[in-house]
This record gives structure tokens, sequence and C-alpha cells, in this order.
């Protein structure tokens, strides 16, 4: 069975969107026409996403409605499908049929955004095409796609304003789980255990799971914390791994390479553990002469370690004050590092932030960040792609919005630093329509 993922919602979704608004929008008839083509099997593609989370996960079964909508949803499908196979090409297909599927699909992924985390862009994605899919259907009627699109030669007009359509944002980059979006915090808490891990990529195409797994004791006191980190090769066959433990106190008890097992399913310890300490520098040891702080949230060390960064850092805003949250959150904004006894003369740092709410922002190389607070369910994620595009998503509960208090999920879109699109959805409570 196909492995329908969170992650690939995600990433269909947008790929729709995308085929949809070149399908509607464009003056280009060879591009409509391949856009109609595209948005149909996307279309196919995303209802599958759905069914598959609702009939396997009880959670989502509950968010996106009952199971004769999406029977109707399902329904709608088979005759897309059926109307597609007796005619000869996509153009003989009435255009109304593939509208219909994403209305439908727009009024069940509407629900997402009662979802926590980012995944709910999936539901501004999907619930931003409806209004352009609806109109677009009184436009066109019963006619085919053939004849929506026109004589050969001809440049048909939009069937709707580009402007109806929300900024998009790019496919979210998945872990080698096939599921796993990179760069989101997955939390979970069992009794007086709680694991962090979140998933990162470097530029050489390595992927990286950083895992901290706390353990307190019944008055809520940390006993124990260990941090590790897996790394993966770009196909995502497992290579090597380093965890290390604290004790109450924050320092480092002990660490432990890892190696993955002969079938690649697990890990295994590579030898005895090494018992180490990773004290703060002395005051005798000047860590600002071994550390040179840069404009773009990253260091370069001149011969000190993560320990002096960890000192330095706490003279600049938004520090950490806990040495082990600092070394955690190291590991994630630089996959690359594995070792964080093992850092190289000249060696370039990203630095994380505390932010004086609790929450965390991670930088990337390229200009990527991501702020999240998953106790206060909002979160801001940052990505440039290099050419001037950047893109913001921004999710705050605000008690004095415009719509009244609530969480207002912001998705912008901007070039050179010019706000080019921007949609904002509301909703009064996370377990409440928008």
């Amino acid at each position: 069975m196909t492995a329908y993922t969170i992650g690939n919602l995600q990433n269909d979704s947008v790929s729709l969107a995308k085929n949809f608004k070149d399908a509607l929008t464009s003056d280009n008839e060879s591009t409509r026409g391949e856009a109609w083509q595209s948005a149909a099997v996307n279309a196919t593609k995303v209802v599958a996403d759905l069914a598959y989370l609702a009939a396997n996960d009880p959670k989502w079964a509950a968010i996106l409605g009952n199971a004769a909508t999406l029977e109707a949803l399902r329904v709608s499908v088979l005759q897309l499908n059926a109307e597609w196979t007796n005619a000869s090409s996509i153009a003989d297909v009435k255009a109304g049929t593939v509208l219909g599927v994403i209305g439908g699909i727009s009024d069940v992924g509407g629900a997402l955004f009662k979802a926590p985390g980012p995944i709910l862009v999936a539901g501004l994605v999907l619930r931003g095409i409806g209004l352009a899919a609806g109109i677009a259907q009184n436009v066109v009627g019963e006619q085919t796609i053939g004849q929506v699109l026109g004589a050969e030669g001809t440049n048909p007009a939009p069937l709707v304003p580009a402007s109806l359509f929300p900024a998009l944002p790019s496919p979210i980059a998945l872990a080698p789980d096939g599921q796993t979006p990179l760069m989101e915090p997955q939390i979970t808490v069992v009794g007086d255990i709680e694991t962090k891990a979140i998933w990162t990529k470097d530029i050489s195409g390595n992927y990286f799971k950083s895992e901290t797994v706390v353990q307190k004791d019944s008055n809520g006191n940390t006993v124990s914390t260990n941090l590790t980190q897996y790394k993966y090769n770009s196909d995502g066959v497992p290579v090597s791994g380093e965890t290390y433990r604290f004790d109450g106190s924050n320092a480092i008890v002990f660490s432990q390479k890892l190696i993955p097992t002969a079938d690649g399913q697990s890990w295994s310890n590579a030898g005895p553990t090494t018992p180490i300490t990773l004290s703060e520098p002395t005051p005798a040891r000047d860590s600002n002469a071994l550390v040179t702080i840069n404009a773009d949230h990253t260091i370069t060390l001149k011969g000190g370690y993560l320990s002096d960064a960890f000192v330095v850092q706490k003279n600049l805003p938004n520090s950490f004050t806990d040495s082990k949250e600092f070394y955690a959150a190291v590991m994630v904004s630089n996959p690359s590092l594995t070792n964080i006894n093992q850092v190289s003369v000249s060696q370039v740092i990203q630095i994380p932030q505390k932010m004086p709410d609790g929450s965390i922002t991670y930088h990337y190389a390229g200009g990527t960040s991501l702020n999240t607070n998953p106790n206060a369910s909002e979160f801001h994620l940052t990505t440039a792609d290099g050419s001037g595009l950047v893109t913001q998503i921004d999710r705050a509960y605000a008690a004095d919005g415009v719509n009244g208090p609530g969480y207002y999920t912001q998705n912008s879109e901007y070039f050179h630093g010019q706000l080019t699109q921007q949609t904002v959805a509301f909703q009064r409570a996370l377990d409440s329509d928008v």
C-alpha cells in the first residue's frame, strides 16, 4: 500500500494549486492544456492523501470530517477517471468534472486549518483554490477542456483573475522516511519522558536527525537528557551517529558513537562509552579571543570550542543560559556537525537564538530560519531561494486582531524585498473552522 503521508499531502496540494492556477489564468494554450492534465492527476493524488490519512489515523479522521464527505469526493474522482479513460485525450473531459473534484478537495482540505503546525498550510492552499474553482465552474458550464482551450493556435483569455489565488509556498522537503517534513520539530510526551526530534539536510545532500530525550522525576525536575545525532547519506542510507548523556545538572556524562546495523533498520553501539567532561571555560580563559561573531547569526571559531561559543553568545541578545539546550540547538542548526567535541579551526557555526517567550529560532545557511513555540502553537518560517524570492509563513495568537481574539496565519511572498502576494487566515481556536 502506498504510504500517503502528511508531507505528501503538503507537496501534492501545492503542486495542484500551481497547476490549477496555470489552467485558469495562463494566456498560453500549450501551458494551459498541460496544466489541465497535471491538475487532474494531482487532484487524484490529493484525494488519495486525504483518504489515507482519514482511514489510518483517528486524529485525521476527526479533522477531515465525516466519511460521507470523503466518499462523495472519492466518487467524483471515479467519475473523472471514467471520463478520462473513455476520452481520447484530456481535451475531451468535461472541464466541470475536474473543477468539481478540486472544489470538493477545497471543502475537505479547509478542515486542515484545525491541524497543528505548518501542515495547516496545505489547508490554506486547498481552501484558497475553492473560490476560483466555483467561479470557473459557472464560466465553463458543460464545455470540455478542449472547448475551453479553444482552437489550436489561439491564446484563450484567463477564466479567472490570477489575484484570486493565494501566495503558494514551495513544496516542503521530506526526510528519508518519506513523511516527516524537514525542519519541523516532532514532539512526543509519554509519562515523564519528552522526546523532541527534527530532521535537517546539509548542502551536500546528507540528512541528519537530531533527537533529544528528557526524563524528569515526579516533581518535574530533569533527571537525565540524551542528545543523539544520526547521519544519513543523500539516498537515506544510515551512515553514522553520536549520542551524549547529560545528568540532571547539565554536565555531559559520556558520549557514544553509533553505527547502523547490517540491515540498516536500527543502530548499535560502536565500542565502549567514552566518559567526557565539557565544562565551561575558566575565568582565566578568554573565550572572546577564540570566537569571531559574524553578522549573519554565525560565529567563526579561531581555535576555541563550542563551550567558548556558549560563553560568548551569552553576551548577545536572545541568548541561551542552559549549555545543554544550547548544544542541542546548535546541532539542529548545523546538521553537518556530528560531534560537539570536535570542531575545526576557522569552522563557521550557525548560532540559534533563545527568544524571550521561550521559543527557539534555528538559523540555517542560505537565509532559512524557523522559530517554533509548540506550547503556544505558534511558528514563523522563512525560506529564500537565492534569486530574491522569500516566503514567510506565520501563525500567531492575537487577542485584539481585526476579527477578534484567535489565531492568524499569514502567508507572504517577497521578491527583492517587495511584497508580491499575501493571504491571511483566521481561526477562533485551533479546533475551529476558518
